[in-house]
């Protein structure tokens, strides 16, 4: 399925490349979150629940019309994503007495995308079309926007209490960041049309298995994503 999604994007790209295109821009939000595989951090007692987060979407790009009912969409673009632990208790492996905290942890990358869409135009009138979109995106993560915000107090540690190992996040400071990858994900929605005003609501998620955080060890689990956009045709 995937050699003949990427076989037809080139297809139709190269039928393309010298028909009349339009440019975009496109803004927008989108909700991610964990959704399979076991958790590998291995700084935690408790491993909470995830909660989804919310981030940003800007593109620029170029639509390359097949014909009148479909057209190949190339862009470039700008996204944070990512997901929240709530309420993780932090061991601290020292050796003093420290005072220990419930934590939420939010885990979230900023990455540069390629987004490289198929979609199918079903007009309405002269002035409003809709139709469905799928495809692929690229995705390279470019910064790890990781932060911890403290939820209340969780009591006193001692070093004869059990701790399996685990590290407090604040004293570990070796990054695993630069083991990530260049990710693609799956993408299919819908989008409504009014002269150059579009308005998409997608679905996408990710081949990717493992993320790596700043601070953090291996989180082994796929992310799904709703984005929602706004994008102006000139």
């Amino acid at each position: 399925m995937r050699k003949f999604l990427l076989l037809t994007f080139l297809l139709l790209l190269s039928r393309n490349l010298l028909a009349e295109n339009k440019y975009y821009v496109a803004v927008g939000s989108t909700i991610s979150h964990f959704i399979t595989g076991e958790s590998n951090i291995s700084y935690f007692i408790n491993r909470g629940y995830f909660q989804s987060e919310t981030g940003i979407i800007l593109r620029v790009g170029k639509e390359i019309y097949s014909d009148s009912l479909s057209e190949l969409s190339i862009g470039i673009g700008f996204s944070t994503r990512g997901s929240t632990i709530k309420q993780q208790l932090i061991i601290p492996n020292v050796s003093e007495t420290r005072y220990l905290y419930w934590w939420d942890i939010h885990l979230r990358m900023a990455y540069l995308e390629i987004p490289i869409l198929l979609k199918l135009k079903l007009p309405i009138n002269k002035r409003f079309g809709f139709g469905p979109i799928f495809g692929y995106s690229f995705m390279c993560p470019v910064k790890d926007l990781t932060k911890l915000s403290k939820r209340r107090y969780g009591g006193e540690f001692t070093p004869d209490m059990e701790t399996y190992h685990f590290t407090d996040y604040s004293f570990v400071r070796d990054s695993e960041f630069s083991k990530n990858s260049v990710k693609f994900i799956y993408y299919f929605g819908f989008q409504l049309k009014y002269t150059r005003y579009i308005f998409e609501l997608s679905w996408a998620i990710d081949n990717q298995e493992s993320y790596f955080f700043d601070h953090l060890s291996a989180l082994n689990h796929k992310m799904g994503y709703i984005n929602a956009l706004v994008y102006i045709e000139f």
